[in-house]
């Protein structure tokens, strides 16, 4: 870990020379997947730095650790210049090898997109041990890697790979010209029954298929699950032929499945956004658990305003507790409906609990003005002051709304492609450490 975490500073200062060196000095070729990114702001790197790399790559001696270290650096390198040198180094090696896996993620880095690199990376995706760096790199590799993508779904071995199966499904699904054998690969693995991860349904769903129909609607309405998204894969399915029973199968799956609550809420809201809110408002106040009140918060944050400030209003003249979860859910919604009723709940209502509620909604109203003003400064302050904003920013917003594209806190608004990788690699870095440990 402090081998990878040295290795991505020194990509993101441009540190090219030591990177090198590090490299050959330390015969370490696992190098985080990431550090071509963290570098590119840089440019490709002179052959200076990737002669001695080029040299072992052309070596018909060279050691089998010398060769997945000269991998490595190609990779980093951006240097086109050493795509026939990796792509021979590939055409050579044993497919099932690490050496394979170094040449194909190398290739895959420099933007290699010959007929040739096709070839070979569909020989690496036929291996038990290197199949998803094959299919990573036939993802990318336009009409001719799709193609070759369905080649490898309609073989014999596919079907008992199932989350390589279910890959090249999803990547098939993205374009128009295979969509079709996309769906009718999922029917089959849907009928199949054997996945442990991604169920698929939400694309098998479009075939029509009676049988399988019945199987998703349910799924849909499961109050159990081994796989934990797979009834949230069902309900996405279910809402493609019957958006009705899709909703109430939310409704039901909010209270079931709490590890998927976030997702069923943002589901709930593009399914049904005329009442969505009254619904995740009900669920919210029905519901004895926080974190239902968290997701319930950030995805009406996506709907019309007034309307949630009407429903909420009710709400705060309801009983004790359903004041209360009013006011912890307007904490989420920092406009001017939410802020008039919620100063009426912090000034006179008659139980402590809902007035410290309030005044802790508006505390988060406060807070999130305060990351927006950083957000706003970040957008024009120079290199170094940007590195403490952003610290602030990650600190004090909610993990999930930074990571939300919908949402007006997304990082995105600010980390854009003009600026080095570094920024965003860090903020991902923590995001998906808070995420982890819900914080």
């Amino acid at each position: 870990m402090e081998f990878h975490q040295a290795m991505c500073r020194l990509a993101a200062l441009g540190a090219d020379s030591i990177l090198v060196d590090v490299l050959l000095e330390s015969g370490v070729p696992e190098v985080p997947i990431n550090l071509a990114k963290l570098r590119a702001h840089r440019g490709p790197m002179p052959g200076s730095l990737t002669e001695r790399a080029f040299a072992t790559l052309t070596n018909e001696a060279a050691a089998e650790n010398e060769l997945r270290v000269a991998l490595a650096i190609a990779a980093i390198s951006g240097n086109a210049d050493l795509i026939p040198a990796v792509r021979e180094a590939l055409r050579k090696a044993d497919q099932a090898s690490s050496m394979a896996r170094y040449a194909c993620i190398a290739l895959h880095e420099l933007g290699d997109r010959s007929e040739e690199f096709a070839q070979l990376a569909y020989l690496v995706a036929q291996t038990q041990e290197n199949a998803r760096w094959g299919l990573n790199a036939l993802a990318t590799l336009g009409a001719r890697g799709t193609e070759l993508l369905l080649e490898w779904l309609q073989s014999p071995s596919a079907a008992s790979r199932t989350d390589d199966e279910a890959f090249a499904i999803r990547v098939l699904y993205a374009h128009q010209a295979t969509r079709a054998q996309a769906v009718a690969a999922a029917v089959a693995a849907c009928h199949r029954g054997r996945h442990f991860g991604d169920g698929l349904y939400d694309i098998a769903a479009e075939a029509g298929d009676p049988a399988l129909r019945d199987q998703i609607f349910d799924k849909a309405f499961a109050v159990r699950s081994f796989v934990v998204t797979e009834p949230l894969c069902a309900i996405e399915g279910l809402a493609k032929f019957d958006i009705a029973r899709a909703v109430d199968a939310i409704e039901l799956a909010l209270q079931s499945h709490p590890k998927i609550e976030r997702e069923l809420s943002r589901l709930l809201v593009c399914l049904a956004p005329d009442t969505a809110a009254e619904k995740l408002i009900k669920a919210a106040v029905m519901t004895e658990r926080d974190s239902l009140r968290g997701a319930a918060g950030r995805a009406l944050r996506r709907l019309d305003p007034a309307i949630v400030s009407r429903l909420l209003a009710v709400r705060m003249k309801g009983i004790v507790s359903e004041r209360k979860i009013a006011a912890e859910l307007a904490g989420w919604l920092p406009v001017p409906g939410v802020v008039d009723a919620l100063a009426e709940l912090a000034d006179h209502d008659s139980a402590s609990e809902v007035r410290h509620a309030a005044l802790l909604a508006f505390e988060r109203h406060r807070k999130e003005a305060s990351l927006r003003a950083l957000q706003d400064a970040f957008r024009t302050a120079g290199f170094d002051k940007r590195w403490s904003l952003l610290t602030a920013i990650l600190n004090g917003a909610d993990a999930y709304l930074l990571n939300d594209r919908d949402d007006p806190l997304w990082l995105g608004h600010i980390l854009t492609d003009g600026l080095p990788a570094v920024f965003e690699q860090h903020a991902n870095d923590v995001l998906r450490q808070r995420i982890r440990t819900n914080k």
